[in-house]
């Protein structure tokens, strides 16, 4: 099989050539795009309901990235949201364009907010959220039990799932096969599925767990069997800002199981989670860049540059 370090073999700011930033915005949607990548913001869920690059859809009927997480239940916020279109030129010169969503929870003082940003010239989005709590009245809203971003596409390109140089597989087909525990399921029961063939009859994703100390970069590929025309694709999480997270290097969590998770807060494996006091207010990222969308046309020098920086 080819291994991470090839498949992540061209920068995420590679691209043929470079064109104005296009954006605009209607009641219902943010449109977002350059020369190569373009995206939808749709008002209603808080998703990204649009993704292509290079004109594949990368999502299929899927969605994100997009924020959700967990206080007295789990909560998406997105229909009800505010939403704003940014645009500009950075310091670099490079113009932008992004998409901001802010909802509060239930008049209850909890905001969550997601950001998108795409910059002339790019191949990937970059995503950051904010979690904040402000309430006189009630000094605390309780703990913040997950934060994260997903990005959840359904039919599409995908093939393959990676969450580290060791740990890479073909995405199998759970299709049919038996529950035998918490997101796990006997697959085994399909010898010619290449996933049974070359990792386990059994799957679930807490196989693709991590621990953050060691982790730079998980999520999909493509081989080209599902794309219409035949080219390689990837969607890869680059987590350059875990100082931004909670549980320092020892955080351990799921990083890929058909979904990319980019899980900024959880309880999972004895993490700890804060609590809402008032004047909470924490941002994660602001440059967290996620549903990083490769096109490996280009092979040739992503695995230096990002391996250099671990």
């Amino acid at each position: 099989m080819l291994s991470t370090r090839f498949l992540l073999s061209l920068p995420f700011w590679a691209s043929i050539t470079q064109a104005a930033i296009k954006s605009s915005e209607n009641n219902n949607t943010i449109d977002i795009s350059n020369d190569r990548l373009s995206f939808t913001v749709a008002k209603g869920t808080g998703y990204v309901s649009k993704l292509s690059l290079d004109e594949q859809n990368l999502l299929g009927s899927g969605r994100g990235p997009y924020l959700d997480g967990r206080l007295d239940k789990f909560w998406t916020p997105g229909n009800g949201a505010k939403y704003q279109l940014f645009k500009g030129t950075d310091g670099d010169g490079k113009t932008y364009a992004g998409a901001m969503m802010s909802q509060g929870y239930q008049s209850t003082g909890i905001v969550f907010e997601q950001y998108w940003f795409l910059r002339d010239g790019e191949t990937g989005l970059h995503v950051f959220s904010r979690a904040k709590y402000s309430n006189l009245s009630i000094p605390s809203g309780g703990d913040l039990g997950e934060f994260r971003q997903l990005f959840r596409p359904s039919g599409s390109v995908w093939t393959h799932l990676s969450s580290s140089d060791e740990m890479f597989a073909p995405l199998p087909n759970t299709t049919g096969a038996p529950v035998v525990q918490d997101a796990s399921w006997y697959v085994g029961g399909s010898k010619s599925d290449p996933y049974v063939k070359q990792v386990s009859d059994y799957f679930t994703k807490y196989m693709f767990s991590e621990e953050w100390r060691d982790q730079t970069v998980h999520g999909m590929y493509g081989d080209g069997t599902k794309s219409t025309d035949g080219m390689t694709f990837g969607a890869w999480l680059l987590m350059n800002t875990k100082d931004t997270y909670f549980n320092g290097p020892t955080h351990s969590d799921l990083t890929v199981d058909g979904i990319v998770y980019n899980y900024m807060i959880s309880n999972h494996h004895g993490n700890g989670v804060p609590e809402l006091v008032n004047g909470f207010d924490h941002t994660f990222g602001p440059v967290s860049l996620f549903a990083l969308v490769l096109h490996y046309r280009l092979i040739g020098v992503l695995a230096s540059l990002l391996f250099q920086q671990r």
